[in-house]
């Protein structure tokens, strides 16, 4: 059993011609590659020890040439993190100081300079963002709840009387 396998272009020439010049070049195409790939009938036979043995050692020089690779990298992210002074007041959370619930200023608050206290007071963990965002919130999810007070709850105890109100058709 045989199978054809082609690789044909779709235009026998490609042109182009370039804008500084007038000249039209003519680029040829590659010709068409054809591979004859024959397989056996009843599959591929079995792999001989030798040649499991060969791929196994393959595989696991790759393996070690990929963890020789990723090992160089991290020594050269190492190195390049080393040259830079690490802060102690920074933590793992974006290099934002720590900034525990109930403390009025985050930890090492002395030891900053005035940029990084701007910084900390802004987009700190409990900076004027965090709350900013926390007000958002609640702002939101208290108009929710005024709304539906409002239109649904005050109508239906008899409190007041809508102008326009849904359960009735409009006909204008």
């Amino acid at each position: 059993m045989a199978l054809l396998l082609s690789n044909r272009a779709v235009l026998p020439s490609c042109s182009f011609s370039a804008a500084a010049s007038s000249s039209r070049r003519t680029v040829p195409v590659r010709r068409p590659r054809l591979a004859v790939v024959r397989a056996q009938e009843g599959g591929s036979p079995p792999p001989t020890q030798q040649q499991q043995e060969d791929d196994e050692a393959r595989i696991a020089a790759l393996e070690a040439a990929a963890r020789a690779r990723k090992g160089f990298k991290a020594e050269q992210a190492e190195a390049f993190r080393g040259s830079r002074p690490a802060k102690a007041s920074s933590s793992g959370s974006g290099g934002m100081a720590d900034w525990k619930e109930g403390q009025l200023f985050p930890e090492g608050w002395e030891e900053m300079d005035p940029l990084q206290k701007a910084t900390e007071l802004y987009m700190g963990k409990r900076g004027f963002l965090f709350w900013a965002n926390k007000a958002a919130l609640w702002s939101v999810g208290g108009l929710l709840v005024g709304w539906a007070i409002f239109r649904f709850v005050g109508p239906a105890l008899g409190l007041y009387k809508l102008a326009n109100d849904l359960s009735t058709p409009n006909l204008l």
